[in-house]
């Protein structure tokens, strides 16, 4: 044991390893069969890699022998795993030009720990590790050195800073990934080593309470394993995991887990409320509600739906009264429009009135008292009709005279009972002051006139028998001893 505690110096290790693969080295050619992997080789070796290696050493041939050390009757890989995977790759493939490797052997150390401290430095400088590669590394090289250090090698310094120096990293990065390496949970570790959490995640998730840890590895919310989320979730762990005081008078808050299972699970980061939003008070419509806010957003809701079911209530009352404007309106204005043969779509035309499509509608008013015209009858000529009903009403004229069709403002009701004319006749603009008459009547015929009885009924002269309404304004009338015809001749 007097040579194995001599100072160690990891520099003269690294060293060696450095220059083993340099060519100083007697190179020897050595059957594929008789090298193996160490088994204590933890570094991944992607199938896509050793293909594309693979067809770099057919083209080029090997350009950097493999490392082996002597072992129970054959060889055992020190560094070159990759190369050797490729080589068999390439044999397997029917290029036996390969089976003999090109190899440099090193000579087995007086301590295994030295040997797979070399395997480690070794392969340490030949790929390009993941943080997850660096963090398996690191903690072998230190189990190493304590061994080493337990069989009487000795060495100055901080444990920290040998197996920074060996795995080339800083002592700050090596910190963080002993953090992660002995903290976080196990399958999050393993999507820490496959690359689906960041080192960042992963170190602010390995600081974290369990509870909280769990609460990410059971989300399956992309944003649960982001650095900034992981951050500030991390910020908050204490506010999650200890009732508070509330901010909207209820008793002590105890929904902080909640909380932290919410911004866990949002899918945004601006979603995250950190806990600093009472739920009574949040406008999110979320799952993670309190009891309490759960029990309001009932009652909101419940108070809600009522309110709605009130508003359509009297906006059905509004319509159907609305319905009845339009009915009341249009029930004057047809049977004239009938008299003359024309339909609301031809009033439309003609006057523009009402647009085009709401004639249908009028014609469904017409024939349904209970028509829902809905709360604005603007477009049903109703508003146009009513405002002139009004403004004669309140000026006390006609509604001919407002729309410029009289220059004589004096309202109807307002005028004298008409005059009897010649032989008795009155003219054919003045109407009879009953509701109901029969009468003889002259009308219009090309350029003669004709007599008919005619029935005054309802403001229009009808025949008597089918009550129809005469198409013509007569020119003269005169009433009749008031007995019903059965004709109309």
């Amino acid at each position: 044991m007097s040579e194995t505690k001599k100072g160690f110096d990891l520099a003269a290790v690294l060293g060696s390893v450095s220059k083993s693969d340099t060519g100083e080295k007697q190179i020897v050619y050595i059957d594929i069969d008789k090298i193996r992997p160490d088994p204590k080789n933890f570094y991944s070796v992607s199938v896509a890699n050793v293909e594309e290696l693979a067809g770099s050493i057919e083209l080029v041939g090997l350009q950097q022998p493999i490392l082996v050390r002597p072992e129970d009757g054959g060889y055992t890989v020190i560094s070159g795993h990759r190369r050797m995977a490729a080589l068999k790759l390439l044999i397997n493939e029917g290029k036996d030009q390969f089976a003999k490797v090109p190899c440099i052997v090193e000579q087995p150390d007086a301590l295994p720990e030295m040997t797979e401290l070399k395997l480690i430095l070794a392969n340490a400088d030949t790929r390009r590790m993941t943080d997850g590669e660096l963090s398996m590394q690191a903690e072998r090289v230190e189990r190493l050195l304590y061994e080493l250090q337990e069989k009487g090698v000795e060495f100055p310094g901080r444990m920290r800073d040998h197996v920074a120096e060996a795995v080339k990293v800083s002592k700050t990065k090596l910190n963080t990934l002993k953090v992660i390496r002995t903290k976080l949970r196990t399958d999050l570790t393993l999507r820490w080593e496959q690359g689906q959490i960041s080192t960042d995640a992963a170190y602010n998730i390995a600081r974290m309470p369990e509870v909280l840890q769990k609460m990410i590895s059971e989300s399956s919310s992309k944003s649960s394993v982001n650095g900034y989320v992981t951050g500030r979730v991390l910020a908050n762990a204490e506010a999650y995991l200890h009732p508070r005081a509330s901010l909207n008078g209820c008793p002590e808050c105890t929904n902080g887990l909640r909380f932290a299972e919410h911004d866990i699970k949002v899918r945004n980061s601006w979603e995250m409320c950190d806990g600093a939003t009472c739920c009574m008070s949040c406008w999110k419509d979320c799952s993670f509600r309190c009891p309490a806010a759960e029990e309001k957003k009932k009652q909101e809701k419940a108070a809600a739906k009522k309110r709605k079911a009130e508003e359509e209530r009297k906006n059905k009352t509004a319509g159907r009264k609305n319905g009845q404007r339009v009915r009341a309106v249009w029930q004057r204005i047809m049977p004239l429009a009938n008299a003359k043969r024309l339909t609301v779509n031809d009033i439309a035309k003609a006057t523009g009135l009402i647009p085009q499509w709401h004639t249908t509608a009028i014609n469904a008013a017409l024939s349904d008292p209970e028509f829902d015209a809905g709360l604005n009858v603007y477009n049903y000529g109703v508003s146009e009709m009513e405002t002139v009903a009004a403004v004669a009403g309140l000026l006390d004229c006609s509604a001919d005279y407002l729309c410029g069709i009289t220059d004589d403002p004096t309202p109807a009701s307002a005028r004298p009972e008409p005059e009897l004319g010649a032989g008795g006749w009155y003219p054919g603009s003045t109407k009879p002051p009953e509701k109901s008459m029969l009468a003889s009547v002259i009308l219009p015929v090309s350029d003669d006139s004709r007599v008919r009885l005619a029935l005054w009924e309802d403001g229009a002269w009808r025949f008597p028998a089918s009550k129809l309404t005469f198409a013509v304004t007569p020119l003269w009338w005169t009433p009749l001893p008031q007995k019903k015809e059965a004709s109309d001749g």
